[in-house]
């Protein structure tokens, strides 16, 4: 009976064909790090990427905190509480707190009700959230009262003061900052909180609801404090502008348009789309359930401004084809923004090894 020695998947009749093969793949190392030139330690401590060094990211993660907390100090100090707004949550809490007869400030009533959501975030997220959140409350609940002493003018005050503008403006400033602090995983606190929370704990829910349901109940109770129902549409239209304007920013403004075409003539159709426009075509084969005819579906998409061309050639070149068109946001790839960082390039095999001794072994 004979006796092997079995290393992984493979099968050796005696010591010595072990150690060959071990020979071999200690060879088929060293040929490896020659190829792709593995840099040593002391290289990878030299070869650093400034734009990935911990250093440039805490001061550009900084500094676009610190800009949010401005965009949204000028929509709380300027458009929402001289307006008596309430565009809900924690700031809505605030406004109403400050033009009661209490006169409570803003940033003290920010900072406080912020507290106990910051340490919901911190054992329910995650440290690094709960400590940009942390550091978004403290700018503003702070820049909220710097404003106020350094007599920054308040729009609304007037009594011929457009209402509307106050609300978009508001609304857009509110908006902007909101998204720039989901870009770096932070939060203004209040119900953003909440439904970060939520989201975390239970993907599949529509956390929007939510958080609309309990903005919605701030902005009235704001009403029913004052006894005036005005602030409380201007308050609506506020809320319904920045969550557009955070929405834009985050997923990125419509800059192309997705066409998807069933067409009885695909070769030339997309041979003419190829050549005039220079867009990319994908081809589908279907069948049709209702007539059970064969056809292609189409796939394209093209900037805002070649969508006029894209009639003309489906029009002029197949007048039956069904179309319809879809907008299309953060489009990435070649043509439109080269958002992925190329792949090395694959590693040279040297005149004195074929490619069967460096492949892999099974």
């Amino acid at each position: 009976m004979l006796n092997f020695y079995r290393i992984g998947e493979r099968n050796f009749e005696s010591r010595d064909a072990v150690r060959r093969y071990g020979a071999l793949c200690s060879f088929k190392l060293k040929v490896r790090k020659k190829m792709k030139k593995i840099p040593s330690k002391q290289d990878k401590k030299t070869d650093v990427n400034f734009t990935k060094s911990k250093p440039f990211l805490l001061t550009k993660t900084a500094a676009i905190l610190i800009f949010a907390s401005f965009l949204r100090c000028i929509s709380v100090y300027v458009f929402i509480v001289p307006n008596k707004f309430a565009p809900g949550g924690v700031t809505g809490v605030a406004s109403i707190l400050y033009n009661t007869p209490a006169k409570i400030p803003v940033g003290l009533t920010l900072f406080l009700l912020n507290i106990p959501l910051l340490v919901l975030a911190y054992f329910k997220m995650n440290r690094s959230f709960a400590l940009k959140t942390a550091f978004v409350i403290v700018l503003l609940s702070v820049g909220v009262e710097l404003f106020g002493k350094l007599g920054i003018p308040q729009y609304g005050i007037a009594e011929n003061a457009d209402k509307m503008l106050a609300a978009l403006f508001g609304g857009a400033f509110a908006g902007a900052s909101l998204a720039l602090t989901f870009k770096v995983n932070a939060s203004s606190g209040g119900t953003d909180v909440i439904g970060a929370v939520i989201q975390k704990r239970y993907s599949a829910t529509n956390v929007a609801w939510f958080i609309l349901m309990f903005d919605s109940l701030i902005i009235i109770a704001d009403g029913i404090v004052f006894g005036d129902f005005v602030p409380v549409m201007f308050s609506f239209v506020s809320l319904f502008v920045a969550s557009k304007v955070s929405e834009t920013i985050t997923n990125g403004f419509t800059t192309a348009v997705t066409f998807t075409v069933i067409t009885k003539k695909p070769q030339e159709l997309s041979q003419r789309i190829i050549n005039e426009i220079k867009r990319g075509v994908t081809a589908i084969r279907s069948v049709g359930l209702y007539t059970g005819e064969e056809k292609t579906v189409l796939q394209c998409v093209v900037r805002k401004r070649q969508v006029s061309d894209f009639h003309r050639i489906l029009k002029e070149t197949d007048k039956d084809a069904f179309a319809f068109a879809m907008p299309a946001t953060e489009v990435l790839g070649q043509g439109f923004t080269e958002a992925l960082k190329k792949h090395a390039a694959p590693v040279p095999i040297s005149d004195n090894e074929s490619a069967q001794d460096i492949k892999e072994d099974k």
